[in-house]
């Protein structure tokens, strides 16, 4: 566990323990990554922003059940609102501050067609920088929930 946050990670450990199977998560054989970004060393949290973060990102099927769920609470770590998690002896936030969906990894691993997830409207994958893939986008019609009523719920 790394430096707390304001609220409780307590939620977010509830749906991984009850509602995720991380051990076949971390044994499926479907690529599967999370990207999560290193804290800045002995700075305050709140100097986690876009323009100095850069992004790390995770295979969680080459990961044992309890680094995944690691890297999961990681993905969630919000500076200052959930705190840091620690993997491998480094602190690491939330990956969405830099890149909220990990299209490079599977790029470079050769992918050619990619379903990407959307959490809200009104973010657009630039395709751009991944010329000869196909990013088929799933974006929810309604909101499914803000910080407030969502992230913190």
């Amino acid at each position: 566990m790394g430096i707390n946050g304001s609220f409780s990670k307590q939620g977010i450990i509830d749906i991984l323990d009850n509602l995720v199977d991380l051990e076949r998560l971390s044994h499926t054989d479907i690529e599967c990554f999370a990207s999560c970004c290193k804290a800045p060393l002995n700075k305050p949290k709140i100097l986690c922003y876009r323009s100095n973060m850069n992004t790390e990102y995770f295979k969680l099927n080459s990961c044992e059940k309890e680094k995944v769920k690691t890297i999961l609470l990681a993905t969630s770590a919000l500076p200052l609102v959930f705190g840091t998690e620690i993997i491998d002896d480094i602190e690491y936030v939330d990956g969405g501050i830099v890149e909220n969906i990990p299209i490079l990894p599977l790029y470079e691993a050769g992918y050619k067609k990619i379903i990407a997830v959307h959490l809200k409207k009104g973010y657009i994958i630039d395709k751009e920088p991944f010329p000869g893939l196909e990013i088929i986008e799933i974006i929810p019609s309604e909101p499914i929930g803000d910080f407030l009523n969502g992230t913190l719920d």
